[in-house]
């Protein structure tokens, strides 16, 4: 499931501060439809006086929402500090919330992370490729750090690395001492 319109937006931007938020909406909805399904076989089994089936299709429904919306329903908040010289990621959904913080000594950028899901199909013509992507945060020397676990459609992690490149690169990078690099030629 995509977080297609997640809407991830640049709530903030200052010299020291980024922050950027988003819900997947689409997703959301998308979701309340399927589970509603079961949310509805079982309302009717319990009114048709079949206590098992609508027990079981109950169960099914908590299990969806419970399930996919902790996986995939999730709001988003990134925020990079500069005074803090820490990046901050929080999720929060039905399942509670995740917050991962992390340093942003030696930043120096953001980028886009894919991989390639191979598809198969048995009528001998293979569909294309289906490629999901998240941000990484870039350091010194090269190394990357995943802003999230999580893969997405490919919207979210660019308009992430955009923002975050943009505020590295228009106010300059936090240099391994924690204070933003002096322009060239100063």
């Amino acid at each position: 499931m995509s977080n297609r319109s997640a809407r991830l937006k640049v709530r903030q931007n200052t010299p020291d501060l980024l922050r950027i938020s988003g819900f997947p909406v689409m997703a959301a909805l998308a979701l309340l439809g399927v589970i509603s399904v079961p949310v509805v076989m079982s309302v009717g089994l319990l009114h048709a006086g079949q206590v098992a089936g609508g027990l079981v299709t109950g169960a099914i429904a908590l299990l969806l929402l419970f399930g996919c919306f902790g996986v995939f329903v999730r709001h988003r908040t990134i925020i990079l500090d500069r005074t803090d010289q820490t990046v901050r990621v929080i999720e929060r959904g039905v399942l509670g919330v995740k917050r991962t913080t992390r340093s942003i000594r030696g930043l120096e950028g953001a980028s886009v992370q894919t991989r390639v899901i191979p598809q198969t199909s048995s009528s001998g013509r293979d569909p294309p490729d289906v490629r999901i992507f998240r941000p990484v945060l870039v350091f010194g020397g090269g190394s990357r750090e995943p802003m999230y676990e999580v893969f997405t459609d490919g919207r979210d992690a660019s308009v992430i690395a955009t923002a975050v490149n943009g505020w590295v690169g228009g106010y300059g990078a936090p240099d391994l001492a924690g204070q933003p690099k002096a322009a060239a030629g100063s």
